[in-house]
């Protein structure tokens, strides 16, 4: 998913600051909740919330520490939990890579399933109950290979702008291209009518000098 910057979104190009957590991941909306909920602990507290990474330098709260277990509980009840800090403001950023998870249970092993793993040495039978009670069996794939693209694009420009107001000063004034021309046009030939004129008078006077001097 590709998002637009300003003046289109406030999405952000890259949100990772030194402030956040998850350095060797990409930067997402809730690492970024995260991070500003574990500064505000750290504030406070001196020291992080064990569920989350604290920044180089810092450590977690200690469970054995009771000053440092009652401040932690005091300031996730007063923020309201992870995302209830109005004071937290995360962008969504402005290129994000999405996949949606869905998951499978079955039971495993089957009745039909004889396997043999580890240091079990009963019947087939004592087996799969050992294997069911202490194991599992996880297979992680991709459902699909294909992927979909999701790119944001500006739905009113800057040309769409002098276009369509070009379009409405033809439609409201009657101005257009061919209107510009003839003003133009008009414009030269008052220059030129002028000129002619201011020269004519130039050459009368002249002649009428020249008169004067022979009489």
């Amino acid at each position: 998913m590709t998002r637009l910057p300003a003046p289109y979104g406030d999405c952000v190009p890259d949100g990772k600051t030194s402030d956040y957590v998850y350095q060797n991941y990409e930067y997402s909306v809730e690492g970024c909740y995260r991070s500003c909920f574990q500064q505000l602990v750290l504030k406070d507290c001196q020291c992080g919330d064990p569920r989350f990474p604290v920044p180089e330098g810092h450590t977690h709260c200690e469970a054995a520490d009771p000053v440092a277990r009652k401040c932690l509980d005091e300031r996730t009840t007063e923020l309201g939990g992870l995302h209830g800090s109005f004071r937290c403001r995360c962008q969504q950023p402005c290129k994000q890579s999405i996949y949606s998870v869905t998951y499978s249970p079955a039971k495993w092993p089957s009745q039909s399933l004889q396997i043999q793993l580890g240091s079990c040495n009963g019947t087939p039978a004592e087996c799969n109950k050992h294997y069911k009670e202490n194991g599992a069996m996880i297979e992680v794939f991709y459902e699909q290979l294909n992927f979909e693209m999701l790119t944001e694009s500006e739905a009113y420009g800057l040309v769409n702008l002098l276009a369509d107001f070009g379009g409405q000063l033809g439609l409201w004034c009657g101005i257009s291209f061919l209107t510009c021309c003839e003003f133009v046009f008009l414009f030269c030939e008052t220059a030129y009518m002028s000129a002619e004129h201011n020269y004519l008078l130039w050459k009368k006077k002249r002649e009428e000098k020249r008169k004067a001097r022979q009489l």
